[in-house]
């Protein structure tokens, strides 16, 4: 864990040294290859500030995120990738979010009343698994990050009809203490016969009009040399979700690795809408057992989230979100490809990840 103390000194109390990255992905074809890492409390961390290039595989985790000593997040430099501020983007549903699937129907069919979109209809069909994150007395927690598996190869079964899309939010992570922001990686189908979408996106859980405010296609060239490398031998992207200290606001964002730096992807202050005050790391699906033309619980890549860590507003994301047993709970709302033997939850992810991870099974 880093101290107050250690971090102000930290220029001080570490070392930065170079270590060989024995492998590197193979487009790159940079074979043996030096990345700069600074050790920390004896764990080893990307040096903050010195770019990563695209196809070196990380030989270690860029260091926790902390604002007080490594300054305020660097600007967006893919904004012009956002989705949502294309003409004619349609919102992704997200049925926890009533106000906002009410605002989805009367766009749909203003003479609605009633919600009628996807997942919320008769047969409605939402399951997750994963951790709730706390916040406590002895530990307000108010940021967490982790990193989220990619697997761009992930197939989504067709939806029954085009009101019904199905829909895999796999990791999504939120920290505790009424975040205003999500951290969504989505994998999407929503229309009959349609493509499989792979996105990111940053919901609006604060302003009047919710929704996925910033969302990205994951398999876009330039989305990918900023934030995805591989690690452990598979595609990894690095994401925050933080409180700010000094206004109580919201900011979130990834690890991109032409800057070396951690950039700042969206901003919200208010008043969390479902007056929630716990956070979660959870594999979330909607539509996946009913309301699909099938396969139901397809077989897909396994999808993990790792190095999950939590902190208070004044200092890093350094703590394993399972250190301490009142901070985090199981989170099992009937996942039915799960208890039908499809589908398995582990913790820790396989593979040498650490506890404070984990992976669904899907194959």
């Amino acid at each position: 864990m880093l101290t107050r103390t250690n971090k102000l000194q930290q220029s001080f109390a570490v070392a930065s040294v170079l270590l060989l990255a024995l492998t590197a992905c193979s487009k790159s074809n940079l074979g043996s290859s030096s990345v700069e890492v600074t050790s920390i409390d004896g764990e080893l961390y990307l040096t903050y500030g010195v770019p990563i290039p695209e196809g070196q595989e990380l030989v270690a985790l860029p260091q926790p995120y902390d604002p007080e000593t490594m300054g305020p997040p660097a600007p967006d430099l893919t904004k012009a990738l956002n989705l949502a501020e294309l003409p004619g983007y349609r919102d992704i549903p997200n049925p926890m979010d009533t106000e906002q699937m009410e605002r989805l129907s009367k766009q749909d069919n203003p003479a609605l009343s009633t919600l009628a979109i996807g997942p919320t209809s008769t047969s409605d069909d939402h399951t997750n698994r994963g951790f709730y994150l706390l916040k406590t007395t002895d530990h307000p927690f108010a940021r967490v990050q982790a990193h989220h598996d990619v697997q761009n190869n992930t197939v989504v079964p067709n939806p029954i009809s085009s009101a019904n899309e199905v829909l895999f939010y796999a990791p999504t992570l939120m920290p505790a203490g009424g975040s205003c922001i999500e951290s969504t990686t989505i994998h999407r189908r929503r229309t009959v016969d349609g493509p499989t979408q792979h996105l990111h996106g940053f919901y609006d859980w604060c302003s009047s009009t919710g929704g996925f405010k910033n969302t990205k296609d994951l398999t876009n060239s330039t989305f990918q040399s900023h934030y995805i490398r591989v690690y452990n031998g598979e595609q990894f992207l690095f994401t925050y979700v933080h409180q700010n200290a000094k206004d109580g606001c919201w900011g979130a964002g990834f690890y991109d690795f032409t800057l070396g730096k951690y950039d700042q992807q969206f901003y919200l202050c208010g008043q969390m809408r479902l007056g929630r005050n716990d956070g979660w790391t959870m594999y979330e699906t909607y539509n996946v057992m009913r309301n699909n033309s099938g396969p139901k619980c397809p077989s897909n890549p396994n999808i993990k989230a790792a190095d999950i860590k939590v902190g208070t507003a004044y200092e890093p994301s350094s703590i394993p979100f399972d250190r301490y047993g009142n901070t985090y709970q199981a989170l099992d709302n009937n996942n039915s490809c799960i208890y039908s033997g499809k589908y398995s939850f582990v913790k820790p992810a396989p593979g040498g990840f650490a506890s404070n991870s984990w992976q669904m099974n899907t194959h």
